[in-house]
């Protein structure tokens, strides 16, 4: 049964505080994924420092704390993604502060590499988690108008999160950055009990009066039953189709939303958002520029925060088609700019007036672009495109391909900043990010406005 208070309201007015309320709370797992995903960008610097780690480090060695976390989430990602449907989409969130809680254990232990690599392991398989429940979570309890505005509310959090670890962990050792991080799951602890379960799961296992409770407590008032009702024959609708891995090629809905889907995860990481919040302070540093790094990757970071805030109006008036494809035009314009701007400063002796604050200008400009589109829309999509038949299944998948794109593009930055230098790689995102543009025009669908339903309903026609 579900434990919490239904609101005694008995007008039929709708409202969105509780809803609101209630992913604000899951994602506060998402703030602590974030900090964890970009912990190698404030925490490399103090590894490789001969001064503050007594145990030597190479960049090598260190490099690998980028590429184990994706790893781990694509072998965890099978045996982690059938427990939403399992145990329910409510109690699945809460398994992704277990591994969290262990990565940020070993961060406060430390010690020699192989401690931090457990770390990065159980980050992953909270990653697998979370990209698993938490979307998924965030599309059943909301309504298309809290969706639109709220829905991004997981990504908006990682960025919230990658700043505090940079901000944090300029400050702070280690070890102390991490216990002040495991304030978060505390938190989440404390606020767990009153979520509700999402009412989609309930009614997929027959448990009616729950169904009704939640989303009494959901919608902030008593007379929910012609939404009752519509959900009720969506998901029996939804679950008269087989819920097969098979059935993600085999029907053509579910065919066209898994390509989709990956397309633009892939187009995403591509971009190079996610290797560059890994390494972002490794940025500053080797950019020549005289701003001290970690002044300057918390002044990105705060930007990924702040634009995506902002985004989220932007998208609802632009749609999900638009604003991906002026995203990925808009940012192709900056990496080839930045990676100019790296080529005159490293393999020239010209002399760039201002270049201290160009490549800070320019990277702020860059999330900017990342933002309006290609920062939300992924997530947004996921959470979308998917009947609840084959939804578990599907979010296996898409954290497998999500893992390897993450794994590859860290691979490739460490390679070509090794080899070549910082603007082979923001040219290299450059050009991917202008093909990525003309693949959006033609494969992303607009899904603004839409319930869950009338979008499974669009891609069957």
């Amino acid at each position: 049964m579900l434990h919490k208070p239904v609101v005694k309201q008995i007008s039929g007015e709708e409202k969105s505080w509780t809803q609101i309320y209630s992913i604000i709370i899951v994602c506060l797992n998402s703030l602590v994924g974030g900090a964890l995903f970009a912990w190698p960008s404030p925490s490399v610097p103090i590894l490789l420092d001969e001064t503050q780690n007594p145990y030597k480090m190479t960049m090598t060695e260190l490099s690998y704390l980028a590429v184990i976390p994706p790893i781990a989430t694509v072998v965890a990602s099978p045996f982690v993604g059938g427990i939403i449907d399992i145990v329910g989409r409510k109690k699945a969130i809460l398994s992704v502060t277990i591994p969290y809680v262990i990565s940020l254990i070993c961060c406060i232990i430390g010690g020699p590499l192989y401690v931090y690599y457990i770390a990065r392991i159980a980050d992953g398989i909270g990653d697998a988690c979370l990209f698993s429940a938490l979307p998924c979570y965030v599309a059943e309890i909301a309504t298309p108008k809290v969706r639109g505005r709220w829905g991004n509310s997981m990504a908006l959090s990682m960025y919230l999160g990658q700043f505090m670890i940079n901000s944090i962990g300029s400050f702070f050792s280690i070890s102390n950055a991490a216990c002040i991080l495991m304030l978060l799951p505390v938190l989440f602890m404390l606020n767990f009990p009153v979520l509700p379960e999402s009412p989609y799961w309930l009614l997929m296992r027959e448990r009616t009066d729950e169904a009704r409770k939640s989303l009494q407590w959901l919608r902030g008032k008593e007379n929910v039953e012609d939404e009752l009702t519509q959900l009720t024959a969506d998901v029996k609708r939804q679950q008269s189709e087989t819920g097969r891995y098979i059935d993600l090629i085999k029907i053509p809905s579910n065919r066209k939303s898994a390509c989709i889907v990956a397309a633009v995860r892939w187009i995403q990481n591509f971009c190079g958002a996610a290797a560059i919040a890994v390494y972002i302070q490794t940025i500053f540093r080797r950019s020549g520029s005289n701003l001290q790094a970690g002044t300057c990757s918390m002044i990105y970071n705060a930007s990924c925060f702040t634009c995506s805030l902002i985004a989220s109006s932007v998208l609802d008036k632009l749609g999900r088609r638009l604003a991906t494809i002026l995203s990925c035009a808009a940012c192709s314009l900056v990496l080839f700019s930045q990676g100019a701007v790296f080529y005159i400063n490293d393999e020239t002796d010209l002399d760039l007036p201002g270049f201290s604050v160009l490549p800070l200008v320019l990277m702020v400009c860059y999330i900017i672009s990342f933002s309006i589109g290609l920062g939300i829309v992924p997530t947004l999509l996921l959470s979308e495109m998917f009947s609840s038949s084959v939804k578990s299944k599907a979010f296996v998948v898409m954290n497998i391909n999500m893992g390897l794109s993450v794994a590859i593009t860290a691979q490739v930055f460490a390679l070509l900043l090794e080899y070549v230098g910082l603007y082979a790689i923001f040219w290299f995102y450059g050009l991917s990010t202008l093909i990525s543009a003309f693949i959006c025009y033609f494969i992303i669908p607009e899904t603004k406005g839409k319930t869950l339903e009338e979008i499974q309903q669009q891609f069957k026609k």
